[in-house]
């Protein structure tokens, strides 16, 4: 059974989702999952020639590979607390729009460089 629940110290019980409630939540939670396994994987394949595009070395490309990873890792972790003090649904879509912007500007990007300092 999925719950829900506003705030942690709110001191009401959690309300159990049924249904198309908790059908929608999994569903979300599934999506995302998988959105952010498909962006790994898009990244690793991808990073040969991301390199060659932007003429970035090897050192360039394990930089890139790793701040993805450890970015991935850290939000993973740190959203999860968050968003049992302030909201879940808050905090999912304020990282989903936090993903969404730091994959623009990685796109964006006019060099390799510019991917792991914002400015030279």
């Amino acid at each position: 059974m999925i719950t829900t629940s506003s705030r942690r110290h709110s001191g009401a019980t959690p309300t159990p989702l049924s249904g198309r409630a908790a059908a929608v939540v999994l569903a979300a939670v599934l999506i995302a999952s998988f959105m952010e396994l498909l962006d790994a994987t898009i990244v690793s394949v991808a990073a040969p020639q991301i390199a060659a595009d932007l003429g970035a070395g090897e050192a360039a490309l394990q930089w890139t590979l790793a701040g993805y990873t450890l970015a991935v890792g850290a939000g993973l972790i740190t959203g999860g607390r968050v968003g049992d003090q302030f909201g879940r649904r808050r905090v999912f879509l304020l990282g989903l729009g936090g993903f969404m912007l730091a994959s623009a500007g990685c796109g964006l990007a006019a060099c390799a460089s510019r991917r792991v300092w914002p400015a030279d």
